[in-house]
């Protein structure tokens, strides 16, 4: 039977296919899935209400500026690498 998948889903039950998870559960991999995917939402709902229970609070644009901070930062990291790396040649060239 063909089943509407999102690629999780479908690498997930791909995965638990691979290593015959269903065939020892007796339980089909799109159901296995499934249920592993579905289980992760209270996971989700616990976290976010221990963050706010601790005053911690992110929003996309908060992780969208973390991820362009990280950014700017390994930049400026290999951009120092490289300019350390060229000064070690002008002393040794000299």
């Amino acid at each position: 039977m063909a089943h509407l998948r999102k690629p999780f889903d479908s690498a997930l039950e791909d995965l638990i296919n691979e290593h015959g998870v269903d065939a020892q559960c007796g339980i089909p991999d799109y159901i296995l899935a499934a249920y592993m995917v579905q289980s992760l939402e209270p996971l989700k709902t616990m976290i976010k209400s221990n963050d706010k229970h601790n005053g911690v609070e992110i929003d996309n644009v908060t992780i969208s500026k973390v991820m362009v901070q990280q950014d700017m930062f390994d930049r400026d990291i290999e951009s120092q690498k490289h300019a350390a790396f060229n000064e070690d040649l002008k002393i040794k060239k000299i």
